[in-house]
């Protein structure tokens, strides 16, 4: 193991998992990368070549730390490194571990090899049938080859495990575009996710046959929610639908139901968007006090402080309310 002394400086700086870290032999006391901002494409070849080299003299130990390695890089956006370290320990990739193949077939789909990535998501998905993600990975890949007949058919036993799954329906609508045109793509949408039973696919149906009336959509999802469809995902579907047809009072309602009932925290766009709500219907004390539930939230992602920094301005800005 290289001792901390000998690591370049790039590297002791570089952001990076713990794992990464472990094998490097960088102690917490010396690692730089917390704060550091997103790699540069130079920074990034810097640290493959670099990579390539210290695994020469440095082998990965267990299958375990194989996984958690490549898994990591593939984070980081280092396809190329991870599937040369999986060139150079072809013992440590356990055929038998689901997340071992699905970050090898990861790594090999960012990559570039296709074939890799194939054989890896197929024993991902014998593995662990029901997991989708090797689903929308594998229609993906053959829709890419124009193998659209493979990826219809991926596509739509990923549908009999996750009907709702949003991924797979776009996949399925691109391909599905190609074989009808597109005057008749969105009735052939909306008869397959009737006969499927699935909110996602009658909304992208919806979208596909009226794209500038949301009015069509919140009618599908409307008639789901009054028959007691009250999935969360759904409902998040729904009250955003419910904005972009100008329907501000019926959203806090489903919200406050749902919250109601639910028996646990509520995800946090449906915060946002009772907050949107009750700011065009000019409840600012009421927006101001969802906003601060969403602030709450635990790892939100990077984007939403900024979103609910505009939406407090604009509550801030306009007249007060008195809703309670």
């Amino acid at each position: 193991m290289s001792q901390t002394t000998n690591i370049p400086e790039f590297i002791l700086s570089y952001p990076m998992g713990p794992a990464l870290r472990k094998w490097i032999g960088i102690p917490d006391s010396s690692y730089k990368g917390t704060d550091a901002g997103i790699p540069t494409g130079d920074q990034e070849a810097a640290m493959g070549t670099w990579l390539q080299h210290f695994a020469s003299e440095s082998p990965l130990q267990s299958p375990t730390q194989f996984t958690d390695i490549i898994e990591e890089l593939v984070g980081m956006h280092l396809a190329v490194p991870a599937l040369q370290l999986i060139g150079y320990f072809p013992d440590l990739v356990d055929a038998d571990d689901f997340r071992t193949q699905f970050q090898v077939g990861n790594a090999a789909m960012i990559g570039g090899d296709l074939s890799l990535a194939e054989a890896a998501f197929e024993r991902a998905q014998h593995l662990l049938p029901e997991e989708t993600a090797p689903y929308i990975n594998l229609a993906q890949i053959y829709f890419h080859d124009h193998r659209d007949a493979d990826a219809k058919t991926w596509c739509l036993a990923g549908l009999e495990v996750d009907k709702n799954n949003f991924k797979l329906w776009e996949t399925l609508a691109a391909i599905l575009g190609a074989e009808v045109g597109a005057d008749s793509l969105g009735k052939e949408i909306l008869a397959l996710a009737e006969k499927k039973s699935s909110w996602a696919g009658l909304s992208l149906g919806a979208e596909i046959v009226s794209p500038d009336v949301p009015e069509v959509k919140l009618g599908y999802l409307e008639s789901l929610y009054h028959q007691g469809l009250r999935e969360t995902n759904f409902l998040i579907e729904l009250t955003a639908v419910m904005g972009a047809a100008g329907h501000l009072d019926r959203i806090p309602p489903v919200v406050w139901q749902a919250d109601k009932l639910g028996g646990g925290a509520l995800p946090w766009q449906l915060w946002i968007h009772a907050a949107q709500a009750q700011l065009g219907l000019g409840k600012n004390d009421l927006c101001r006090e969802y906003l601060e539930k969403v602030r709450r939230y635990p790892q939100l992602p990077d984007s939403v402080p900024a979103i609910l920094d505009q939406l407090q301005q604009e509550a801030s800005d306009s007249a007060p309310s008195h809703s309670h």
